[in-house]
Parts: C-alpha cells; sequence; structure tokens
C-alpha cells in the first residue's frame, strides 16, 4: 500500500515541479494572468491522458509493454524537446519571449510525459473500489500522494523569485527527461544490440544508498529522470544535455547577452535618448519636444510612457 502512495507522490511531483517554476515568474512579477497558458496546458493533459487511459483499462485489449514503453519514451523526449525551446527563448529573450502557445505546449508536455502510466495506475484503482470485492485503499493513497505532491510544489510558486534558479530547475527537470525517455526506450529493445553491455550496462548502483521504493528514492528518481542503477546511456544522455544546459542557463557573461543585459542597454539607451530631447531647442510647440517621434504630443504629455521592466509577455517582467 505504501508503494501505492509513492507512485502518486513520484508521478505527481515530476508534473506539478515543472508546472510551478513555470508559474513561479509570473506569480513574482504580479501578472497571474499570464498564468493561464500553463493551467490550460495543464487541464488539456490531464483530461487527454485520462481519456487515454480510461480507454486501455476498460478496454478488451490494452497496450503491451513494449508500445507502452516506447509511447511513455516518446512523451519524455517531447516534453524535453519543448522545455529546452522554452528556455532557450527565454534566456535569449527574456520572458516575455516564450509565447502563450509554447507555454500551453511545455505544461502539457510535463503533464502528460508519464500521463499514460498515471492513468493506468489510477483508473486500476478507481476498477478496485468500485468492485464489490475490491478495495478504495489504493485510490485514497494514489490521490493522496498527488495531493501530497502538490502540497510540496506549491511553494515554489510562492516563494522562486530568481530567475537563475528557476530556468536552472527546469534545465535539470528537461535533462531528466530526455534521460527517462532514453531509459524507457532501451526498456522496450529500441536502439540497443543486446540487453547485457554496451550503452544499456549498468553505469552505477546507488540502490542500496536510495533504495527506489523508499519514501526519498522515488521522488527522486522521478524529478531527476535517473533511477539509482542508471544504463551508460541515461548517463550520457543525462550528463550531455543537463550540464551544457545549465551552463548556458546560469552563466552571467561568455554566451552572449543575458537579458537581464539586454533590458539594462535598453534602459540606458533610452535614458540617452530622454537627455537628448531635453537638449534640443524649444520646436513648435514651446516646450522643448517636439512630437517627431519623441513620444510627446502637443500637451507636452509622453504618449509611450509605460513603468521601466514592465514586459508584455506572458511571464511578465524580470522582477
Amino acid at each position: 500500500m505504501f508503494d501505492t502512495y509513492l507512485f502518486g507522490l513520484s508521478q505527481g511531483l515530476a508534473a506539478f515541479l515543472a508546472v510551478a517554476l513555470l508559474l513561479a515568474r509570473p506569480v513574482a512579477a504580479g501578472r497571474r494572468a499570464a498564468a493561464c497558458p500553463v493551467l490550460y496546458g495543464c487541464g488539456a493533459a490531464v483530461v487527454l491522458a485520462g481519456g487515454f487511459g480510461f480507454a486501455l483499462e476498460f478496454a478488451s485489449q490494452g497496450l503491451t509493454f513494449r508500445a507502452r514503453e516506447l509511447l511513455g519514451g516518446a512523451l519524455s523526449v517531447g516534453a524535453a524537446a519543448l522545455l529546452t525551446g522554452a528556455l532557450t527563448a527565454l534566456v535569449r529573450g527574456g520572458p516575455g519571449a516564450a509565447g502563450r502557445r509554447l507555454l500551453f505546449a511545455v505544461a502539457f508536455a510535463a503533464v502528460v510525459r508519464d500521463g499514460t502510466d498515471t492513468a493506468l495506475f489510477t483508473w486500476s484503482a478507481v476498477r478496485s473500489a468500485l468492485d464489490g470485492q475490491g478495495s478504495a485503499g489504493p485510490l485514497a493513497l494514489v490521490l493522496l500522494g498527488f495531493a501530497t505532491a502538490a502540497g510540496l510544489a506549491y511553494p515554489v510558486v510562492t516563494s522562486v523569485r530568481s530567475r537563475a534558479l528557476a530556468y536552472g530547475a527546469l534545465a535539470v527537470l528537461a535533462g531528466g527527461a530526455l534521460a527517462h525517455g532514453a531509459g524507457r526506450w532501451q526498456s522496450a529493445g529500441a536502439g540497443t544490440a543486446d540487453g547485457s553491455g554496451g550503452w544499456a550496462a549498468v553505469a552505477f548502483d546507488l540502490t542500496a544508498a536510495v533504495p527506489p521504493d523508499s519514501w526519498y528514492g522515488a521522488p527522486l528518481t522521478a524529478v531527476l529522470g535517473l533511477p539509482p542503477d542508471p544504463t551508460v546511456l541515461q548517463c550520457a544522455v543525462w550528463g550531455l544535455y543537463t550540464i551544457p544546459a545549465l551552463v548556458r542557463t546560469l552563466a552571467p557573461v561568455g554566451f552572449g547577452r543575458s537579458a537581464g543585459g539586454e533590458e539594462k542597454a535598453t534602459d540606458e539607451k533610452a535614458d540617452s535618448g530622454g537627455n537628448a530631447v531635453r537638449a534640443r531647442p524649444p520646436g513648435p510647440y514651446g516646450d522643448g519636444r517636439r512630437g517627431d517621434g519623441d513620444g510627446a504630443g502637443p500637451d507636452g504629455g509622453r504618449m509611450c510612457d509605460r513603468p521601466r521592466g514592465a514586459g508584455g509577455g506572458p511571464l511578465g517582467d524580470e522582477g
């Protein structure tokens, strides 16, 4: 029964942490309405995965193990690709660069990544609860696991204010999703010459220190995407993706100007432009502002002023 609770906890954390990190920036900027694409993506993923799981659970014939592993691997790799696209846009162009469609897609992929397995497990628990000879215990425990995961992820939404922390954690989650997808493809037998050596060999074994069925081992495996006994391929994929992604995301210099640097340069340019305007001789309106693109009208008031740093994108400003 404890394994049932751990399943809900680990699967919930893998999805809820990514969603919480996507929500943290707009919440910190006070732009709660900008979080709508993320919430819509989550809702769409729950509906789709739930419907698909229902069809498989109550159908006369479900998916084979190999088909489930291939599907789960494809969803994980797709989630990693979308997270990478969002991170690239955010790091290069600031928080307004990730459009609503991209945020919707990232949230959808983060939730649906293991949605098929989660939905199958949950519907199986529902069937057991409805069966006269079954028990409602598994359903209650898996729902309790989901609730615990949501409770652990919620502080991320309200407390994460650092852009580097949020984007760095998303990079780790993306690397974990990619490694998890590679592992599931290996389990299905795709892309491996044999099941005993080479890329399929066990890189290291930490199961004694981090048991996969422990209260800390299962969530850690779900979040990082690596089991305590990962294969060589999983370790290679995780390292080759996560380390460069963290360097690219967290490095203040050396990989192009950051969004913060671009905003600072923009502000400095705006300040110098304002000084140039004030140095002009009086124009037709007699107040030193000529209305030729400086953002001033005949009454001397600026028409395009807005608070500096107020972003127009779905993630708000940089804080």
